[in-house]
């Protein structure tokens, strides 16, 4: 409905590259320009995208840690330079952050000519009028969260009714690779820790009125809820990524152990399942977990040419958008409905501005579209 909102999720990857690299020593200006690109585009996701930046920051900065937290190990300070800038800014953490915190300003400095007025604005709208919840109160439990991940499921959109859960679907293939990623031998314990973490944190964030108020600007949503839900499939996926990129440490009984206990988990779902679940739901989850373990056995044998890995892989994931996914898009409209009126319109619009070439805007008395004064060519907004 909002696709405005995508371009959070399209400039999510960059604005992580962005921090690692500032904490890798690197300049910070993919950081910069990212995120200034995501407050221009969007404020309200460029707000949540810095809660998410502030994290990230953080577990990065744990994962990477290395040596003594010095960025020059040669530099001696004598005792009264012990406190100097100098020495203060030797320290990576202090360097790091710094450079961060200067990146993220110059960020929304470089878009203040639109900030401002948007905030100035926003102090006068209904959509900044709530005020922050007295009463802590929880959402859901995490067992019916634990079902969100699955396939072919009702999209949540209303903020009100029964089993209001986030929208985090990212694929069976992920969730499989959730827990060997947990089991991988070649990952380290403070990676894994770090990034469990963080999905905990937002797992906290989506299950209280308190975190989801201040997630979202300070406001509760009128419907579209857990609107920041993305960043946690962004780690989901990425946790994925990792453990495929070190899957030779995977045992193969492991693979046949966290595809059962998703089936395990998928027939217990059946008998306590949600609003949003349906028969659908359970099978077609039960056939890409199959599908997808046999795969994963397929490539951790490496049995098969890695061009063949490839081409299977992007043909299952397709498959399962196709099944699973595309429920959820609903299309009523006929396009008939859009351009009956196209050849009455354009010619209407001709007879005015043939008998007035002033300078003034058009609108229709009813709109067809969001966008008519593209479609049909008249001097709108």
């Amino acid at each position: 409905w909002n696709i405005m909102w995508l371009d959070g999720m399209l400039l999510l990857p960059i604005i992580v590259l962005g921090i690692e690299k500032i904490i890798n020593g690197e300049k910070g200006w993919m950081y910069i320009f990212s995120m200034a690109l995501l407050f221009l585009s969007s404020y309200y996701m460029g707000f949540m995208s810095c809660i998410f930046a502030v994290i990230y920051f953080l577990a990065y900065f744990v994962i990477s840690y290395s040596g003594s937290g010095k960025i020059d190990n040669t530099l001696v300070f004598r005792k009264k330079e012990k406190y100097s800038l100098k020495a203060i800014m030797n320290n990576k953490f202090i360097n790091r952050g710094v450079i961060f915190a200067a990146s993220s300003f110059t960020s929304a400095a470089l878009c203040a000519c639109v900030l401002l007025p948007v905030y100035m604005i926003l102090r006068s709208s209904s959509a900044t009028s709530d005020e922050f919840p007295a009463v802590f109160s929880s959402y859901f439990n995490i067992f019916d969260f634990i079902t969100s991940h699955l396939a072919g499921l009702e999209t949540t959109i209303r903020s009100s009714g029964e089993d209001v859960l986030p929208n985090v679907y990212s694929g069976m293939l992920a969730v499989i690779l959730l827990p060997l990623f947990v089991v991988n031998k070649d990952i380290r314990f403070m990676e894994k820790t770090a990034y469990i973490l963080m999905m905990l944190f937002f797992l906290f964030s989506f299950d209280n009125n308190w975190m989801n108020f201040i997630w979202h600007a300070f406001h509760f949503p009128n419907d579209l809820p857990f609107r920041f839900s993305y960043m946690y499939s962004f780690l989901i996926l990425v946790c994925g990524y990792k453990c495929l990129l070190k899957f030779k440490s995977i045992d193969i009984k492991d693979i046949g152990f966290a595809g059962m206990a998703w089936l395990f988990f998928i027939i217990v779902a059946q008998k306590m399942s949600t609003t949003k679940m349906s028969e659908t739901t359970i099978y077609i989850s039960i056939a890409f977990i199959i599908i997808w373990t046999g795969f994963l056995f397929l490539f951790r044998k490496g049995k098969l040419e890695k061009t063949l890995i490839s081409a299977t892989a992007l043909v299952l994931v397709f498959s399962e958008v196709l099944v699973a996914d595309t429920g959820a898009i609903l299309i009523t409209q006929k396009n008939s409905d859009y351009t009956d009126n196209y050849d009455a319109y354009t010619q209407a619009i001709e007879a005015i501005e043939e008998s007035d070439d002033g300078f003034y805007r058009e609108e229709l008395t009813y709109l067809e579209t969001r966008m008519d004064p593209s479609y049909y060519g008249y001097n709108g907004m």
